[in-house]
């Protein structure tokens, strides 16, 4: 017997051609809700990251709670989102929503051209970079000299996720977050750069396998980047006005108040508006919280092996991981 399942607004399945991605939207706004009043509870600011979806209506739920496109006017220039393409920063930009966007990728050299550009062409908006080398800040610093041009950088340091960031655990050695700060410091001097503070990402949460261990996460990203931006003061005179850290499975989990999470300023999860069955099996939600789904048509029927053939395969799928075995 066929199912003839209703979606949100009681609209039917049937008539949708699959592979199709599905949102729940009910629980889309209840998973944002939710992450709002956490932060807001907490007293931080949540900056999203919007890679997950890549919508305008995703990112203004996020910051929101709603996806009513009459929340648009609402948006302004301290409500901030993280983005992971530069193409991504000049969409958002363009909307002439966003006002607010950290390009959360350290920048490379060769794309600072097209970033001025983007400052240009947007410049009532705050377009914020990161970075995490030497090379790289000093290739603003020249840039910005020869171009009459201001940056706004954010310095990502790693908390142990071991995909970017420099390293907090050396003193003053080349490619140390000291060596990087003293370049940067400079550079403030000069009145060619305005110094955000220090970004990281816990992307070694998606590892982990236990509450404790997605708490531990959470603990050592705040006491690192506490740290670090302390050692910067103290050390090269450079204070961080922002310390933004989080992921999705270290923010969601529900966990005791700790005073040392009162150091950062903001946090930065993505995934967490849809949720997946990954999210599910590492403790960030309940499977029934997940907001979206793959609706898939079945082609056929083998009974002998007891398997379906679907016409949604690793394109659509690949991403996944399979849901949590039933006790």
């Amino acid at each position: 017997k066929r199912e003839k399942t209703k979606g949100n607004g009681g609209r039917r399945m049937e008539g949708i051609a699959t592979p199709a991605f599905v949102v729940n939207r009910r629980k889309l706004e209840a998973n944002c809700q939710r992450m709002l009043t956490w932060t807001r509870e907490r007293g931080v600011k949540l900056r999203p990251h919007i890679k997950t979806h890549k919508t305008l209506e995703g990112a203004l739920c996020q910051l929101k709670g709603t996806t009513d496109k009459n929340a648009f006017a609402s948006l302004d220039v301290s409500d901030g989102i993280c983005v992971s393409t530069l193409g991504e920063m000049r969409f958002f930009a363009s909307s002439g929503h966003f006002h607010n966007i950290l390009y959360a990728i350290p920048l490379s050299t060769h794309k600072i051209n097209l970033a001025h550009s983007l400052q240009s062409s947007f410049p009532e908006a705050k377009l914020h970079f990161a970075v995490d080398n030497e090379e790289v800040v000093q290739a603003i610093g020249e840039f910005a000299r020869s171009n009459n041009s201001k940056w706004s950088l954010f310095l990502t340091i790693n908390s142990g996720g071991n995909r970017c960031g420099c390293d907090v655990s050396q003193g003053g050695e080349r490619g140390s977050f000291l060596s990087i700060g003293k370049l940067i410091k400079n550079l403030v001097d000069e009145q060619v750069v305005d110094f955000q503070g220090l970004y990281t990402h816990a992307g070694h949460s998606y590892h982990q396998s236990s509450p404790g261990s997605l708490e531990k996460v959470r603990v050592d990203e705040c006491l690192i980047i506490h740290e670090t931006a302390k050692k910067m003061e103290e050390e090269i005179g450079l204070s961080s006005p922002n310390t933004s850290i989080g992921s999705t499975p270290s923010i969601s989990y529900p966990s005791p108040e700790d005073e040392r999470f009162q150091k950062v300023t903001e946090v930065h999860p993505g995934n967490y508006l849809f949720y997946d069955c990954q999210q599910a099996q590492i403790g960030s939600c309940l499977l029934d919280e997940a907001s979206c789904f793959v609706l898939a048509s079945v082609i056929s029927r083998y009974p002998s092996r007891n398997e379906l053939l679907l016409d949604a395969g690793a394109l659509s799928l690949s991403k996944d991981t399979r849901p949590l075995a039933d006790p």
